[in-house]
């Protein structure tokens, strides 16, 4: 979601003050994720389907709505579109009970991008503090 997110962010600079409704909504989602990050799966699933749904809902079809007024190539446009072609794939990962979300990069514990010069792969998440968990 960190990478649909990104995207708006930067369209509000080209004259897209809408992107604060789709970041907030974001932030809405993320909210939720905080307060399901340290139930069990089955439980973290329960609550994303009684509070996700509605922000799930209004996404899609906002950017639909925006998307014949916006320039493909622009930032925002680049962002709906992006959003919109990865509507599915995110509301299908984000049903799953299993997958816990994050607002961050990961990263090895080195603090360096897992495509950094050394060999090896991802091997933690950073928290907010840059503690890995």
């Amino acid at each position: 979601m960190a990478h649909v997110r990104r995207r708006f962010y930067q369209a509000p600079e080209e004259s897209f003050p809408e992107a604060v409704w789709f970041i907030e909504k974001i932030r809405e989602l993320y909210r939720i994720e905080d307060r399901v990050r340290t139930l069990l799966p089955a439980e973290r699933q329960v609550v994303r389907q009684q509070q996700a749904p509605p922000i799930w809902e209004a996404l899609p079809q906002r950017a639909e709505e925006r998307k014949p007024q916006l320039l493909p190539k622009s930032t925002p446009g680049k962002a709906v579109n992006y959003f919109v072609n990865k509507y599915q794939a995110l509301t299908d990962i984000c049903a799953m009970g299993a997958f816990r979300s994050t607002t961050t990069w990961w990263r090895r514990p080195s603090g360096r991008q897992p495509w950094g010069g050394d060999a090896g792969g991802l091997l933690a998440i950073p928290k907010r503090d840059g503690a890995a968990r």
